[in-house]
């Protein structure tokens, strides 16, 4: 060892002296196999907007997740293509559930759509139809009844759910509740009667028969 380098392959130690040739530290090769440190692989990382995607594909939100979880997952796989991200299961996993919940939401909003245009409740209109004929009590029955006429003034085919009232003297009440009469074509008159379950005698009149609600179905 010296102070100074004294030829070719001579050494620094950590010691700050300089060693021969001959006692220079043996290199040990890697294992066959073994990557350095700086070819560690590594694994890609997932892609946020898959994530993203299959998150509001599962949450929904109205539909509104759904809407989301369709453009975030193309655009996910858009990118995964290009930058080879993981995540390209998940970017599907969400488009197929945003398509599913756009498809419930639509049949949904067409089911209400429908119903909200079958079914008016309590229209002026729908109580036109209805006319009372006759309220009171039959010689042959002694239950308090009303004879009805509906006239169907709207273009399909409907059922009517009416809550019809009889009241007699005294106020004394014989209500029928809720009636429901049908159907009725387009343009038709029918007649219908509508009996209490409560029997009366003459003495208990004179009677008086109200319509108090009518709603109007769409027949199917």
């Amino acid at each position: 060892m010296s102070d100074t380098p004294q030829g070719p392959g001579w050494w620094l130690a950590s010691d700050g002296r300089w060693y021969p040739p001959q006692n220079a530290p043996a290199q040990i090769p890697p294992p066959p196999g073994a990557p350095s440190l700086g070819g560690i692989p590594t694994r890609p990382r997932n892609n946020a907007l898959a994530i993203a995607s299959l998150v509001l594909g599962i949450i929904w939100v109205c539909g509104l997740g759904s809407l989301l979880a369709l453009i975030l997952g193309i655009i996910a796989l858009s990118q995964i293509k290009k930058s080879g991200a993981s995540g390209r299961g998940m970017a599907i996993a969400g488009i197929v559930l945003g398509v599913l919940g756009i498809l419930a939401t639509a049949g949904t909003a067409i089911g209400i759509a429908l119903a909200a245009d079958n079914v008016k409740f309590n229209e002026p209109d729908e109580r036109n139809d209805v006319e009372i004929v006759r309220c009171g009590l039959r010689e042959t029955n002694s239950l308090p009844s009303v004879d009805l006429l509906i006239t169907n003034d709207s273009s399909r085919t409907s059922n009517y759910f009416l809550i019809v009232e009889i009241t007699g003297s005294g106020s004394k009440d014989f209500a029928v509740g809720l009636s429901t009469l049908g159907p009725v074509e387009p343009d038709e008159s029918k007649s219908f009667t509508v009996n209490s379950s409560t029997t009366a005698t003459s003495a208990d009149g004179p009677f008086d028969c109200a319509v108090n609600s009518v709603n109007r179905l769409a027949a199917e």
